[in-house]
């Protein structure tokens, strides 16, 4: 079996460690933050027709934070079944007044290793519930379309 996907995601998460210790370096000028409610598996073929954002001003924990999240939050597990099929979005901005090049660096590479980690995934097997059965007993409740 293919196991480049273990590899893609190890340098993923730790190039967000630098990109953590780089942003808790930096000067930062604000930040936005539009929260969205996780999504429930139920969703995957019922949308809701109205959906809760919550506003906020993040520090810069919360905000690598919410980049590096891959996974279901396992508290969220117990109480109803949510997706780990639907992508989901946190929209919003952090205005770094120094260290910006260097940052939209990191920015870059992890997002190159992240399209990396899609395409390996995507090697694993042209069967796409074998493909997310494999991937769910390496990473349990990975987000597969992120």
């Amino acid at each position: 079996m293919n196991t480049d996907f273990a590899h893609y995601n190890e340098e993923q998460l730790r190039k967000l460690g630098e990109l953590h210790s780089l942003l808790r370096h930096s000067d930062i000028g604000s930040s936005y933050l539009a929260s969205l409610p996780e999504p429930r598996s139920v969703e995957e073929l019922n949308p809701p027709h109205e959906i809760n954002v919550t506003h906020s001003v993040p520090d810069v924990d919360t905000l690598v934070d919410i980049y590096r999240q891959q996974r279901v939050d396992k508290v969220h597990v117990r109480d109803e079944h949510y997706s780990t099929k639907i992508t989901r979005k946190y929209p919003g901005f952090v205005v770094v007044r120094n260290n910006h090049d260097q940052v939209m660096s990191l920015v870059g590479e992890i997002n190159r290793l992240r399209d990396k980690f899609a395409d390996a995934v995507k090697a694993i097997t042209h069967y796409q519930d074998s493909r997310s059965e494999i991937l769910h007993q390496v990473y349990p409740w990975l987000v597969t379309l992120q």
